[in-house]
């Protein structure tokens, strides 16, 4: 891959397809507003004429700029050259690159072709360098190419037909059966996503329609129609919950976990595949989360805090979408990087340094406290306002279960959080990873002897902070003192 190459001609529909999709939001927030307030026949007809300019436009750039892009390899560098108008060159060393991530859409596989993201050691929020559309045998070129622990021939190159094409199949593999997808899905929470996104949707509309009244319609039709809503509400509940599991198994379809040499390689999806590798080099945190559903089947989920990577998924990736929990140990000893010691000695459960009892009145007064101003003027003022108890009590009981799950300890050389928003999560953090720790005590915790720990990690854009609330203040001496390097003594000489 010496010689400088084009990308797939369907880069350009790819390119096309994605400005005229910024085009579109214009064109359809400019229609909704034509008919909501009423347009001139000529205004209407002139959006519609420049509209079609644009698209033309749109494709003669992208015609343009796939001809003048051009990448290679050289020197063991990766170069590109770009520009319609200003012609630009960057030139990438390999030591620099990180990861080189392939996403094959629907598009993508009609054509044979996938899309290469490069990332570098950046806190950049995107890929250092995306190319749209590459055949997939060249994709893989790239990723042997590329890769910082290849080495190339005196001459400097490197025999193409020598290179593995194919995923890797050596080392330690994990893959998730149909029936654990099926079990990942249905417990995924993805529902409450979904109702929030159509209470979002209901907003704008009201928003841009606000001649229909839209909640006072829907206000109306509750009333009014009381027994059939009881009907619809379990029924919409189950829709929801049908298309979250089917969202979660088309993402997370064909599942693959590889182990191998110093890195870990993971791929998944059925309409849009990805797959991404991970060096075990940036794994900077182990996350460890059981949202409550999940909890109670004894299920997890493993995330990733890596260096390198960008903000994608909050600075996190997956690492495995479903881990029964009697299963994590030899996970995370088969995966996890060899010095943290996870092979000699499993930070489980037991001896997790507990919050003191005393610690349960800062946990319910800093998250009740907030409702009940709310509660009470809904008492006073709704007619059905006594219901709002029911949100007090509920919260009561999640600032008792917080109460309860958090925690810490040191294992050898891991520091192990344990928290709760409304998911559980555990925190596995190498004392090498530990950018920085932090102790906080507000005026209720120093009346207490409390105090809040917190560690942060160089993950995504600014790095990613761990925090666990109101631990014994002697704890968080000992967490700085365990953080600090160890001084060796300097011989007599």
């Amino acid at each position: 891959m010496y010689d400088p190459r084009r990308l797939h001609p369907v880069a350009i529909l790819l390119q096309t397809l994605r400005l005229i999709k910024e085009l579109v939001f214009t064109v359809v927030f400019l229609f909704i507003s034509f008919l909501s307030t009423g347009v001139s026949q000529k205004l209407f007809l002139l959006v519609t004429i420049l509209s079609g300019v644009a698209i033309v436009l749109f494709i003669t750039g992208s015609v343009l700029y796939w001809w003048r892009f051009v990448y290679y390899v050289n020197n063991g560098e990766l170069r590109i050259e770009y520009g319609i108008v200003v012609r630009k060159r960057r030139y990438i060393p390999t030591e620099r690159i990180q990861t080189i991530n392939l996403t094959t859409g629907i598009l993508h596989r009609l054509f044979g072709v996938t899309k290469v993201e490069i990332d570098t050691a950046t806190s950049s929020e995107q890929a250092e360098v995306s190319l749209a559309a590459v055949k997939l045998t060249e994709a893989k070129q790239l990723q042997e190419l590329l890769s910082p622990d290849k080495t190339e021939t005196k001459a400097g190159h490197r025999d193409i037909n020598e290179l593995a094409l194919s995923r890797p199949t050596a080392g330690v593999c994990f893959q998730l059966s149909v029936r654990d997808l099926l079990v990942a899905a249905s417990t995924s929470g993805s529902f409450g996503i979904l109702c929030s996104i159509l209470v979002a949707v209901l907003s704008q509309v009201d928003q841009l329609f606000p001649s229909l009244n839209l909640f006072e319609l829907l206000t109306n039709f509750v009333q009014s129609n009381l027994t059939l809503i009881l009907y619809l509400v379990p029924l919409i509940a189950l829709m929801s919950w049908l298309a979250a599991i089917v969202a979660t198994a088309v993402k997370y379809a064909n599942f693959t976990l590889v182990r191998r040499d110093s890195d870990v390689y993971v791929s998944y999806g059925l309409l849009e595949k990805r797959e991404f590798t991970i060096p075990l080099r940036r794994i900077q945190a182990i996350r460890i989360a059981e949202n409550p559903l999940r909890q109670m089947f004894g299920l997890t989920t493993v995330y990733i805090e890596c260096a390198g990577y960008g903000q994608e998924y909050g600075g996190s990736r997956i690492l495995h979408p479903l881990i029964p929990r009697r299963d994590l140990e030899s996970f995370l000893q088969a995966v996890a990087p060899q010095d943290w010691g996870l092979d000699t000695h499993w930070p489980g459960q037991l001896g997790i340094h507990s919050v003191p009892n005393r610690a349960l009145f800062c946990y319910e007064l800093r998250l009740c406290l907030p409702v009940i101003l709310v509660v009470i003027p809904a008492v006073i003022w709704l007619p059905y306002g006594l219901v709002a108890f029911l949100i007090l009590g509920l919260a009561s009981l999640l600032a008792y279960w917080q109460y309860k799950d958090a925690g810490w300890r040191t294992s050898g050389p891991l520091l192990v959080l344990r928290y709760r928003l409304l998911s559980k999560a555990t925190i596995l953090i190498p004392k090498r990873c530990v950018q920085s720790a932090h102790v906080n005590r507000s005026f209720f915790q120093r009346r207490r002897k409390l105090a809040s720990i917190g560690v942060r990690v160089l993950s995504g854009f600014g790095g990613t902070f761990f925090l666990v609330r109101d631990v014994d203040a002697r704890d968080g001496e000992a967490l700085l003192d365990w953080c600090q390097p160890k001084r060796v003594p300097s011989g007599n000489h």
